[in-house]
């Protein structure tokens, strides 16, 4: 993963230029926002951003 400020303004960049998306944008649950590329050999690249999660996180129960 490759971590940039703001996922949705690199992606206008890149997709400017041609790059070939192949997933995303889209918020993962492990609090990314990301999207994955393709280079000219074929491989995937991603790149993310962090997001706020909507969930609280889990307290300890007490005994």
């Amino acid at each position: 993963m490759i971590f940039v400020k703001d996922v949705d303004a690199y992606l206008n960049i890149i997709k400017s230029a041609g790059a070939d998306i192949v997933y995303g944008p889209v918020d993962e649950p492990h609090g990314m926002r990301e999207i994955h590329v393709k280079d000219p050999d074929g491989h995937i690249i991603r790149f993310g951003s962090a997001i706020e999660t909507a969930t609280e996180p889990v307290k300890p129960a007490h005994k």
